[in-house]
């Protein structure tokens, strides 16, 4: 019971990853190349990360879990990691400007 629910916390870590992968990289290219107006659009934040902590909690550990929960988690730009990547950027950039 606990390996389905790991599998189902897998896939939908999966999709919250690749909406937000989606709206993030592709959705402006796209809208421009069909003629529309691409705006601003926020993604779902850390839900993804939260169900990808909750999978690797219950499937086995495997090297598959790991590699599929590290390429999960690069792609969900609404994530964890990415928030602090992009907060460690902010402050190294806001750092180097001289006050």
């Amino acid at each position: 019971m606990l390996l389905a629910a790991g599998y189902v916390l897998f896939g939908l870590a999966a999709i919250v990853a690749i909406v937000n992968f989606y709206l993030s990289f592709l959705r402006a290219p796209i809208c421009r190349l069909l003629g529309g107006d691409p705006r601003n659009v926020t993604g779902i934040p850390a839900i993804g990360t939260l169900f990808l902590i909750g999978a690797l909690i219950c499937v086995e550990r495997t090297q598959f879990a790991w590699a599929a929960a590290i390429v999960l988690a690069v792609l969900d730009t609404g994530g964890l990691p990415w928030f602090l990547l992009m907060v460690t950027w902010m402050a190294l950039r806001q750092r180097g400007k001289v006050q």
